[in-house]
């Protein structure tokens, strides 16, 4: 895998600090040194206390190159770098019907929490996405300390 800074991304990167208001750490796997996936995360403080946390923010895969151990390689190295950086936890959220990541990430420690994801659309955003948007289709899962705890997985 390889790990690219920040400055050597191209105007996406950008557009990713900005929207996150925070510096990121993209991770590319890559294949004869062709990149066939990605690991984008942030590292923030815990909301309400002192510790950080990781929130892995996207995990990509090329579709040629799924079902292949790339993803699980990600999720594992961003693990790694989180154990690494003394982190309380990592956190993400992922699509309740994307059952592959789903397991991917379960059979890495994480657990669904009693967290729901919520969006509140705005006019224009719901009206081009359809009534969709104002039900969250997200499960939210999170590491912390090494050890999962939450609830029992989302259904």
């Amino acid at each position: 895998m390889y790990r690219l800074a920040a400055p050597l991304m191209t105007a996406t990167a950008a557009g990713w600090r900005r929207d996150l208001g925070q510096v990121f750490d993209a991770t590319v796997a890559a294949i004869k040194n062709k990149p066939v996936g990605m690991a984008l995360t942030v590292c923030m403080p815990l909301p309400g206390a002192t510790a950080r946390m990781t929130e892995l923010v996207g995990l990509y895969v090329a579709p040629p190159f799924r079902r292949r151990g790339i993803g699980t390689a990600l999720v594992r190295h961003v693990l790694a770098e989180a154990r690494n950086n003394k982190v309380a936890c990592v956190r993400l959220a992922v699509a309740k019907d994307n059952d592959v990541a789903v397991a991917t990430y379960l059979r890495n420690g994480f657990k669904s929490t009693e967290f729901e994801m919520l969006v509140a659309p705005f006019a224009p955003f719901a009206a081009a996405h359809g009534s969709r948007v104002a039900e969250p289709d997200f499960a939210v899962a999170q590491m912390v300390g090494g050890n999962m705890a939450g609830r029992k997985q989302a259904q």
